[in-house]
């Protein structure tokens, strides 16, 4: 299993846990990824990408196998000792947000088309936030565009059936039960992108419960939106961008959510995703110096 980030990455290894012990399952580290970066649930599964000998033992021996994309078609392409055909299955979590050449150079160093060998399922939503190119010219080739999404709308076989609105079932899986999201929330992008297909199927006491809070402008409708006059700014020679204002209207909120709300919220409840590392980084950064631990950032 791969996935095209680290975060969705370790959330694959959490989920898993409780399923596969450490013996049946291996979480193959980046070489620049260190074991104190990663969630303590995902550590005792983990082995390092320069292993070498060592974590092409572990991965013959595993059932499963969890890496970033990236990782993946690293390890692979050096071929130390690991069969071709060795994966009969292999999965692309968050596809929607990985480039096509990225979930290409995996299937293609890992299974054997020429035999016809394997398969691959791509999990996630080309209707969410696609793959990040910032180069003009692999935007001009359409490498911001995912492998996912290019098969839903240019291949005859992934495309809705004629009069029906729904996508071939041996092809395409359509999960409709949203358990996260109030109705009003799910309301426009259910009319925009799913034919009406999707059915709130959250618990309302969680769905609910923040509808009366009292930062929103409007009660009962349970969305806020911040316009914030800040500056897009990048440090030195990194290539990541953050916004120091943006960061802390965020953690602005988070301290009404988690100090002032009545009843308050766990930070462990909170999540805030931003696009980019280095704003994720300054926002932790920010949640840290305030002493507010157990929020989820990233992007």
């Amino acid at each position: 299993m791969v996935a095209p980030s680290n975060d969705a990455t370790d959330i694959l290894v959490e989920k898993l846990s409780q399923y596969f012990p450490p013996s049946e399952m291996v979480r193959v580290l980046a070489y620049t990824r260190s074991i104190d970066q990663v969630p303590e649930v995902v550590r005792k599964y983990c082995t390092n990408g320069m292993e070498g000998e060592q974590v092409i033992s572990k991965i013959l021996s595993a059932t499963i196998t969890v890496s970033t994309i990236n990782m993946a078609s690293r390890l692979w392409c050096t071929g130390d000792g690991l069969p071709k055909n060795h994966f009969d299955v292999i999965c692309v979590d968050e596809a929607g947000h990985a480039t096509e050449p990225e979930v290409i150079a995996v299937a293609s160093t890992v299974m054997d088309f020429q035999k016809k060998q394997g398969q691959l399922v791509l999990a996630g939503d080309p209707m969410q936030l696609g793959p990040i190119v910032t180069s003009e010219l692999c935007q001009k080739f359409k490498m911001d565009r995912s492998y996912m999404e290019r098969l839903v709308k240019t291949s005859s076989a992934y495309k809705l059936e004629d009069n029906d609105d729904r996508y071939p079932p041996g092809l395409v899986t359509l999960l409709v039960n949203n358990y996260r999201s109030h109705d009003h929330i799910l309301k426009l992008p259910n009319e925009l992108f799913y034919h009406n297909q999707l059915i709130a199927a959250g618990d309302t006491f969680h769905t609910h419960s923040m509808t009366k809070w009292e930062y929103l402008p409007k009660q009962g409708f349970p969305i806020l939106f911040h316009a914030v006059d800040g500056e897009n700014t990048r440090e030195g020679n990194s290539p990541s961008w953050f916004n120091p204002q943006e960061a802390m209207i965020v953690v602005d909120y988070v301290k009404k959510l988690v100090e002032q709300s009545k009843p308050k919220v766990s930070p462990e409840d909170i999540g805030i995703i931003t696009p980019y590392a280095r704003q994720v980084q300054k926002i932790r950064t920010a949640l840290e110096v305030s002493n507010i631990n157990g929020v989820k950032v990233g992007k």
